[in-house]
Parts: C-alpha cells; structure tokens; sequence
C-alpha cells in the first residue's frame, strides 16, 4: 500500500498522540495502582491494631470476670459470718436472759440464811459478772454484725459496679467485633 508523504506524517502524528494518551493512562494507572497498595497497607494496620484491641479488651474482660468471681465468693463467705454473728447473738441473748432470770431469783432468795444468803452472794456476783462478760460480748458482735454488714453492702455495690462494668466491656468487644469485620477486605 502506497501512501502520500501528506497521509504517512498525518498518520505518524496521530499514532504519536496515541502513543501520549497511552503514556499518560499508563501513568495515571501506576498512580491507582500506589493509592490501592497505600490503602491495603493501611487496612492491614487498622486490623493488626483492631486485633491488638480485641485481644486487650478479652483480656480486661476475663480479668473482670476473676475479680466478679472472687467479690462473688467473698459477698458469700461475709454472709455466712454474718449468719453466724446472728446466730451467735441470739444465743448469747437468750443466755443473758436466762442469766438475767436467775439474777432475780438470787436476789428474791437473798433474805435466807447467813450462809445461804453468802453462797448466794457468791453465785450473784458470779452471775453478774458472767452478764457483763456477755453483754460486753453482746455489743461487740453487733459491732461486728454491723461492719460484716457494711461491707456486705460495700461487696454489694461493688459487685454491681463489677456486672456494670462487665456489660459496658462485653458491649464494646461487640462493636470491636464488628469493625473488625468491617475492616476485613472483602
């Protein structure tokens, strides 16, 4: 095929401005290219660091879950002592009582004998004194009742915190989990 030097040179310069347009598509297609490998580096780092949170926060959710475990078993030995100081007391009632009872009898028999009313003294002052020993003994469980109690009300408190805190923990590992599933590629 025979061509005019006019249609050769017309031909040459549009091939070259393809050749140009090529160049630049190619150009513009390495750049895509850099974008997309800069934005799936970037993902990678976002699930490394996602990953590294989740792990974090199933870490600190464990760890709560040991520390509502153990203030749990804690609330539960408390109100069994509890439940002992109660019992403790109402027997020590009962024998202050019974003591307090026989302390009247003593005085109501005290104009007797000599020596009976000397034995008699003997076993008052006894009496008396075993009173004071347990009505000392008496106030001191309350107190103690009153502190085991406190701090069953503190270990209360303190285990719904705990459970509070375990709800927020375990809903944010949720969400956690689910921008680490958004972030996985596709």
């Amino acid at each position: 095929m025979d061509l005019k030097p006019d249609e050769a040179w017309a031909q040459i310069g549009g091939l070259s401005q393809q050749i140009t347009g090529l160049c630049g598509s190619q150009e513009k297609s390495a750049t895509q290219l850099l974008q997309l490998q800069d934005t799936l580096k970037q993902s990678e780092q976002g699930k490394r660091e996602m990953s590294e949170c989740l792990q974090e926060t199933q870490t600190a959710l464990s760890l709560q879950e040991k520390v509502a475990c153990r203030t749990e078993r804690e609330k539960r030995l408390l109100e069994a002592e509890v439940a002992r100081f109660r019992t403790g007391l109402q027997a020590a009632e009962a024998e202050s009582r019974a003591l307090q009872d026989k302390l009247e009898l003593f005085q109501g028999l005290q104009s007797g004998a000599k020596v009976e009313q000397q034995n008699l003294k003997e076993s008052l002052q006894a009496a008396e004194g075993r009173l004071s020993c347990l009505e000392l003994s008496q106030r001191t469980r309350e107190g103690e009742l009153q502190r085991a109690q406190l701090r069953a009300a503190e270990l209360e408190a303190e285990s719904g915190a705990l459970q509070e805190r375990l709800t927020e923990l375990r809903r944010k590992l949720g969400e956690s989990e689910e921008r680490g599933v958004t972030l996985r590629p596709q």
